[in-house]
């Protein structure tokens, strides 16, 4: 993917101002960073933009917020919100490194992570972590997912992108893929690949929305997000987002 950004607006403006902790807060239009991670965030499909992005925008609306988000590669999208060039992160992990330089919202929902097979007729299935020490395993390049490989020993060989794993897995250049499930599963629908995978599940990872301290109150508007997620999830909005894309609680 080149480096310009394909931009999405995102149409979730309200004329409404709320007071939040008892002072008069002034809707914002912000600008936000994302990476095309399908179902979650999906590139060029305003009408079905992700799971993850319609949640971030319907939390926004809530307090009069809105968000205008470019796409790019995970580095860069990266970069540009610690940098402060745009004022949010739209998904992220929890990452200590990074706490000078963003701030993350409430918990938006958790990711399953874990280990692709080729499904064979009596294969075993995929090992846990004890079982990669040595072993060459498929990951997305620019992912943590690369250090948790290195961390048990594993031989990372990074690829593009999930599509890109999974023609090598199938074409068997190495024996196993670490990714995301939702995503993984969402590309072989997408793509409509033949590919039977089985998988196994080595953890949940917390996503977040990451606001950037360089580019203005990154606390006031993580507490502005926060509120309207918090509505949003006790109104049933949240779930009910989820299941329009095949995400079950």
């Amino acid at each position: 993917m080149a480096w310009a950004a394909a931009r999405l607006p995102l149409a979730v403006a309200l004329a409404a101002v709320i007071t939040i902790a008892g002072a008069p807060a002034a809707a914002e239009r912000l600008t936000g960073a994302c990476l095309h991670f399908p179902p979650g965030k999906i590139e060029g499909q305003p009408v079905r933009p992700g799971f993850e992005v319609e949640i971030m925008a319907a939390a926004l609306a809530v307090v009069g917020d809105s968000v205008d988000l470019s796409f790019y590669p995970w580095a860069r999208a990266l970069a540009l919100t610690e940098e402060g060039r745009v004022d949010l992160l739209c998904g992220c992990s929890q990452d200590p490194g990074r706490q000078d330089r963003l701030l993350p919202s409430d918990p938006v929902g958790q990711l399953a992570v874990g280990l692709f097979a080729l499904a064979r007729p009596g294969g075993a299935r995929p090992p846990g972590p004890a079982g990669l020490a040595g072993r060459e395993v498929g990951v997305v390049a620019g992912y943590n997912l690369v250090a948790d490989l290195k961390a048990v020993g594993a031989i990372p060989i990074e690829v593009d992108s999930d599509a890109a794993g999974l023609r090598m897995l199938e074409a068997e250049r190495f024996p196993l893929f670490y990714g995301f499930a939702d995503s993984v599963r969402f590309t072989v629908n997408e793509q409509r690949m033949s590919v039977a995978l089985d998988f196994r599940e080595l953890r949940a990872e917390t996503n977040y929305v990451c606001f950037s301290r360089r580019a203005g109150d990154a606390a006031g508007r993580a507490a502005r997000f926060n509120h309207g997620l918090a509505a949003i999830r006790a109104d049933g909005r949240l779930s009910a987002i989820r299941r329009r894309y095949g995400i079950e609680d």
